[in-house]
């Protein structure tokens, strides 16, 4: 799976459900996308909290981009202080904050992931993970599924529903190995099209809360990899 930009708890529960996680960064880089930027509620109304990603890079991969600056830091900030400042849950989000002064890299892709390894350890989430870089996945990504597949015989390859067309239109399916589609069920302010950075399930329920969800799912582990 791409690394996010503040994911949903939904990208939380989907590596849990994994035995081993893949994150995708030899990937094209859209600055319109949740590589870069994410939803949050603010007064009832779903805004967007975002980065400042440079153009100046010739490569167009998630793995090169750059902060242009890391003046986006203080503004997510100031918002998270003020919007969530009678949450009763303030405290558990005082982490997030105190992780976002400390950030000083510019590089995209090392703060996604180490927001959500951060995020996944506070959640003794024991998932093995991965880099594509680090495995020479083939970058077509019907190529992709099947040589990781062919890695980790014996295992099912998790998808999500919205990963099923094309799946179906690449012949995944057909490929001799087992699949299970990711099934999550969604928090009472999202829907199937709209989901919220887990900011709003950390104010909503806390760590210990967050944890406790993810305890009642299946004990079912997968091996898993996304586009």
């Amino acid at each position: 799976m791409q690394p996010h930009f503040f994911p949903a708890f939904s990208y939380f529960e989907f590596i849990s459900r994994s035995n081993k996680f893949v994150f995708l960064t030899e990937v094209q880089l859209s600055r319109q996308s949740f590589q870069t930027r994410n939803r949050i509620l603010v007064s009832n109304e779903v805004k967007w909290i975002n980065s400042s990603v440079t153009r100046r890079s010739s490569s167009k991969l998630i793995c090169d981009a750059k902060f242009s600056n890391l003046f986006w830091k203080a503004s997510i900030i100031k918002t998270l202080k003020l919007n969530y400042s009678r949450s009763q849950y303030k405290n558990d989000l005082k982490e997030i904050i105190y992780f976002l002064e400390k950030w000083n890299s510019v590089n995209l892709c090392e703060f996604n992931i180490s927001l959500i390894k951060f995020v996944i350890n506070r959640l003794h989430i024991n998932t093995e993970l991965m880099l594509d870089s680090d495995i020479e996945l083939p970058s077509d990504r019907t190529l992709r599924i099947i040589e990781l597949m062919k890695m980790n015989s014996g295992y099912n390859y998790l998808y999500s529903p919205g990963s099923k067309e094309y799946m179906f239109q690449d012949n995944i399916f057909n490929e001799g190995f087992k699949c299970a589609e990711f099934k999550y069920k969604n928090l009472f302010y999202e829907t199937e099209s709209m989901r919220l950075s887990f900011i709003e399930a950390l104010s909503t329920f806390g760590w210990v809360g967050l944890k406790i969800m993810l305890g009642n799912q299946s004990d079912i582990k997968i091996t898993s990899i996304r586009s």
